[in-house]
């Protein structure tokens, strides 16, 4: 007796055609897989197949739950009115980019007063509505672009199979959750570029855990005065020399102290000594220039004292050779 499987390889799907007693290993292979890539949530989700192609790694994936809950509503439903698949990017494997075939299905709801007559399955975890990535792919984008920036961040990407852009770097960065702001009693406030010499908005970090709290869309002096009267707890505010942050903190945390922070005093004393050093590069010029000078006529008049001195000697005027004439 034989059955079809579903495992796929090669470059494009394949059904094997086996006996059933390799058709329920390959059925157990299958689960265990689903295990291991839907690690927390591998009773949700069963693999179906695996593309192995030349540089995607194609997973197919469904859901194994009987009903949904409509997202208006909340009435489980088990009725299902049809199917359809998302194409969803994950994390890479083994080098290769992957991709996950993801069958989802619609389900009727059975409020009649409810709008959504027709609503379509949401998962807890793994899958959002409307994604085209998976939870962890966009964590992991979202960390390298915190730690890199945009561009360093995609050029990493790429190395490791990942495909994107910095500007999707930087969108998952501004629509992230920050930790909440509540509390905090040392901020720091610095810009960061949407698009570098163009357009900047604010960021602030919490100066005691190193996070990010909130990101602002502009470096106007209002903006940042409204984000800090909201919150009178702060007592240290460390910035830079921008005279919108300055203004901003004495108007709306005046009980804060304003600090420069490390990198601006850093910056600000080398600047200093550079102006020094230019203001009297001049001045050091001239006296190592009269110095010279001074070395310079010393050698010369020793050099003339030494030629008069061998000219005046009796031996130098018989070219060394003593007299011996009777």
């Amino acid at each position: 007796m034989t059955e079809i499987t579903g495992i796929v390889t090669g470059s494009s799907p394949l059904l094997v055609v086996i006996p059933s007693y390799l058709s329920s290993i390959s059925v157990h292979i299958l689960m265990n897989a689903s295990k291991l890539v839907f690690s927390d949530d591998g009773d949700n989700f069963r693999i179906i197949s695996v593309d192995n192609q030349q540089d995607v790694l194609v997973v197919y994936v469904q859901s194994t739950t009987r009903s949904a809950v409509c997202p208006n509503c909340c009435i489980t439903s088990k009725r299902i009115h049809s199917y359809y698949t998302r194409k969803i990017a994950d994390l890479p494997v083994f080098g290769k980019t992957s991709r996950i075939i993801l069958r989802s299905r619609k389900f009727y709801c059975h409020q009649h007063e409810c709008p959504f007559k027709i609503f379509t399955e949401r998962f807890e975890s793994h899958f959002r509505p409307y994604k085209r990535r998976t939870e962890r792919l966009e964590s992991k984008i979202r960390q390298l672009g915190l730690l890199a920036g945009g561009r360093p961040a995609q050029r990493i990407c790429t190395i490791l199979s990942i495909p994107t852009s910095d500007t999707t770097v930087l969108r998952l960065i501004e629509k992230s959750d920050f930790s909440p702001a509540k509390g905090v009693t040392a901020i720091g406030v610095d810009d960061w570029a949407y698009k570098k010499r163009k357009s900047y908005g604010s960021i602030l970090v919490n100066l005691h855990t190193g996070k990010v709290i909130d990101l602002l869309p502009d470096r106007e002096q209002e903006t940042l005065r409204k984000w800090l009267q909201e919150r009178p707890e702060i007592e240290v505010m460390s910035r830079d020399r921008y005279s919108n942050y300055q203004k901003a903190i004495t108007l709306g945390a005046p009980q804060s102290i304003q600090v420069t922070d490390r990198w601006h005093l850093l910056k600000n004393l080398s600047e200093a000594v550079q102006k020094v050093l230019i203001r009297h590069y001049s001045k050091a010029t001239a006296l190592l220039a009269n110095k010279q000078l001074r070395v310079d006529d010393q050698q010369i008049a020793e050099n003339q004292s030494t030629l008069s001195e061998n000219k005046s000697s009796p031996d130098s005027a018989h070219g060394g050779i003593p007299n011996r004439s009777s």
